[in-house]
């Protein structure tokens, strides 16, 4: 799944879990970090 496929009106952030939200957020990250950024 690529980024561009998340966004506000794609995911309903309210009905999901905080596993779920933190899940999101460590796949956005983990994709983040493939393209070279450096956040350590």
């Amino acid at each position: 799944m690529s980024a561009q496929a998340w966004s506000a009106d794609s995911i309903p952030l309210d009905d999901m879990s905080l596993s779920d939200k933190l899940s999101l957020i460590e796949a956005v990250w983990g994709s983040l970090s493939q393209k070279g950024e450096d956040f350590e």
